[in-house]
């Protein structure tokens, strides 16, 4: 079983790859985070939820328009 606060390292994790342009990096990061975290999949109105998926939505697209 995996400690909480791994979910907070793949997030951070995620802002610094995205950061470094790494935008593949940066998704499977953010998307570990909420696998790794039940809380978020249970708090669909959280602001972390949203935030994280906004990032995800945005990195995807970022992606798809640089192939």
């Amino acid at each position: 079983m995996q400690d909480r606060t791994d979910s907070t390292t793949y997030y951070n994790r995620g802002i610094v790859n995205y950061k470094r342009r790494e935008y593949d990096k940066a998704v499977e990061d953010f998307s570990k985070a909420i696998e790794l975290n039940p809380i978020f999949e249970n708090l669909e109105e959280s602001n972390k939820v949203k935030l994280f998926e906004h990032f995800i939505d945005d990195f995807k697209q970022v992606i798809k328009e640089s192939r």
